[in-house]
């Protein structure tokens, strides 16, 4: 039996199970006798379920995979419960099995849809040496422009979600919309506007190379920044001949720069606008989140200017 069928028929205690799992939080500790593995495990319903896995062979094994790439398997082993604290222990884990990872990544995003609605934009806002530039960069490598629309926006914190790349990328857009309309003066030229949209859409092109449905890749050192401004000079010949070398250059510091202060300074009002508008979509996107999170009417519990609220009951 799974866990989740476990846990509908009310399980006892040390009933075996055997489901595909994938873990999403791992940690070794040390034990009296040995080291041990423990965590939490997701299954392809979307349930999470703590778990320990006491065999410190096969422990340090995890660890090693859990490290360097997503861990999914087929899991063996049994319940523990425990004053009403339903925990799985992990005996065996075969990864050997070919699973696709998609079937664990629950998410609230269409992207047919919202793909379709940023490009419907795009297409009227911009130029058509924007169009052309843009289809450049999402097919400069095989599978890009897949990856672009199925990645996580991030690990944890906003958009964690399949998709979520993709919503953040399309929510900041509408944002950007709205301020082309209200502040004409930062976009004098067509050349301009091309930059600010193009900007946008491809700020964050790097964590399709930087993480894989969420997970960070051997290369995440790096940032996806780098990442993304290394994507985007391959095309560098074709976008110079399109526009100029400096508007190539105003593009690459806007991927490269549009962390600001926790990173690298804007150092134009392009890379500084869209470091604007990253961090304030970002952080509507995490307030709306722990709002839906929380059950009763939140307040907020936290220092002003903190990134991640911490929401509790409002007390009246």
């Amino acid at each position: 039996m799974s866990p989740k069928e476990i846990r509908e028929v009310k399980g006892k205690n040390g009933e075996p199970i055997i489901d595909v799992v994938k873990i999403i939080d791992l940690a070794v500790r040390s034990g009296k006798r040995s080291k041990y593995a423990t965590g939490i495990l997701m299954d392809t319903y979307g349930n999470k379920y703590t778990f320990n896995c006491w065999d410190e062979t096969l422990s340090l094994k995890m660890q090693d995979m859990y490290q360097v790439k997503e861990l999914v398997g087929e899991v063996a082993g049994n319940t523990n419960i425990y004053n009403d604290n339903f925990q799985v222990v992990i005996d065996k884990m075969n990864t050997e099995i070919t699973i696709d990872s998609s079937i664990f990544l629950q998410t609230p995003y269409n992207a047919t849809e919202i793909w379709s609605d940023v490009n419907s934009l795009i297409h009227t806002k911009t130029s058509e040496k924007a169009h052309a530039v843009l289809n450049m960069i999402l097919t400069s490598k095989e599978g890009l422009f897949k990856r672009f629309l199925e990645e996580f926006s991030a690990k944890s914190h906003h958009d964690n979600v399949r998709h979520g790349l993709l919503a953040h990328t399309a929510k900041m857009i509408n944002i950007g919309s709205v301020i082309e309309g209200q502040h004409p003066n930062l976009f004098k030229t067509q050349d301009q506007i091309d930059l600010f949209y193009i900007g946008l859409l491809v700020h964050d092109i790097g964590k399709t190379l930087e993480m894989y449905n969420g997970q960070y890749m051997a290369n995440s050192f790096v940032s996806h920044r780098f990442l993304g401004a290394e994507l985007v000079t391959e095309v560098k010949t074709q976008i110079v001949d399109t526009y100029s070398e400096e508007w190539f250059y105003q593009l690459i510091a806007i991927i490269l720069q549009h962390h600001g202060h926790f990173e690298e300074r804007p150092r134009t009002p392009m890379a500084l606008l869209i470091h604007y508008i990253d961090s304030f979509e970002a952080q509507l996107t995490n307030l709306d989140e722990k709002v839906q999170e929380s059950d009763d009417t939140p307040v907020i519990n936290s220092v002003f200017g903190d990134d991640y609220l911490h929401l509790t009951k409002a007390t009246f």
